[in-house]
């Protein structure tokens, strides 16, 4: 049976330990960080779907928006406008905060990490999913449903280098529905793990984005643009009064440990 496999942790030790035992020799998987593990995976086009009356012809809405979005493109792109396929239409948008029926993922567990520290946690619980490529298979032939279709899209398009810096690609999915609620549709006798749910204490974020940052995995890197210069040199102003107290305590632990090997 798919299961949706939940793991908890409460130190940046242990849950680096458990990425790197269970993906560092396992290339099949693609991540994705939330920074609320109440959060659904379900996309910005569902969500802002969900808030209309019931009643409306949701598709015919969808189609509308893309008409829309293309539309107002005009003068705004170099990419022929009527050529560019729709996956990557989305893609484009996506990127400058258009709703769509696309969701980031990652091919890289600790990017999906940085994502999953940045904004506030209400539930003071963050999580990263983990899924492997045969689960959409097994989703798409067990369901058999044209609408209920998960597609992976890997955008070609120039404009958004962002993607290749974060080793990023989308997973469309159906309107009004989220990744769980299909994996709850689906049923399958595949032996192992497909899908993860990789929660961890709030309180962990300091020393996980110190630690990130440390692996040249930060807004610098992620955002190669004005954006990403700026972000990153925010997070070095917050960022260092709590450095500042964790040097003086590694400090004190180290003459301390001098002072005991003298006596």
């Amino acid at each position: 049976m798919i299961d949706i496999v939940e793991m908890n942790f409460n130190s940046w030790d242990k849950l680096t330990s458990f990425i790197d035992s269970n993906f560092s020799y396992f290339n099949n998987f693609t991540f994705r960080g939330h920074a609320d593990s109440s959060w659904k995976l379900e996309s910005t086009i569902t969500r802002a779907l969900n808030k209309l009356k019931k009643g409306v012809s949701k598709q015919g809405l969808v189609d509308v928006h893309l008409s829309s979005f293309k539309h107002n493109l005009r003068g705004r792109t170099n990419q022929n406008i009527n050529s560019i396929p729709e996956n990557e239409l989305y893609a484009i948008g996506q990127h400058f905060g258009l709703y769509t029926p696309l969701l980031d993922w990652t091919n890289s567990p600790y990017v999906a990490l940085f994502f999953a520290l940045q904004g506030n946690s209400s539930s003071g619980k963050r999580c990263i999913w983990a899924i492997a490529d045969s689960l959409i298979t097994d989703i798409n032939y067990i369901i058999k449903a044209p609408n209920n279709k998960i597609e992976i899209v890997k955008p070609l398009s120039n404009d958004n280098p962002r993607l290749v810096s974060q080793q990023g690609l989308f997973l469309r999915l159906p309107i009004d529905s989220s990744l769980e609620d299909l994996v709850n549709q689906a049923k399958s006798n595949r032996k192992g793990t497909q899908i993860y749910k990789i929660t961890f204490d709030d309180s962990i974020k300091n020393d996980s984005l110190a630690s990130l940052n440390t692996m040249n995995i930060n807004n610098l890197t992620l955002f190669p643009d004005l954006i990403g210069s700026s972000l990153h040199t925010n997070y070095v102003l917050e960022a260092d009064p709590y450095l500042e107290d964790k040097r003086e305590e590694i400090w004190q632990a180290y003459e301390k440990g001098n002072n005991n090997k003298s006596k």
